[in-house]
């Protein structure tokens, strides 16, 4: 039964870490968190100026159409 405890007991002592680094307190002790944090920023900057490109592209598409009409 002991050697059913230590899994356990390393498993707890794994999930603390993970909840103190979210907040910024030990990113040494997983610098993979902090740095799929920025990955999901970039992504989520870059999905927002594709869409405002897109935007911004159509509108003066529009507009170069209709004056040229």
């Amino acid at each position: 039964m002991g050697s059913v405890v230590d899994p356990d007991v390393s498993e707890d002592s794994d999930e603390p870490p993970e909840s103190v680094e979210s907040f910024g307190v030990g990113p040494q002790a997983t610098p993979a968190t902090p740095a799929t944090r920025i990955a999901a920023n970039i992504r989520r900057r870059v999905n927002v100026l594709r869409v405002m490109g897109l935007r911004l592209a159509s509108f003066p598409y529009d507009n170069s159409a209709s004056s040229h009409h």
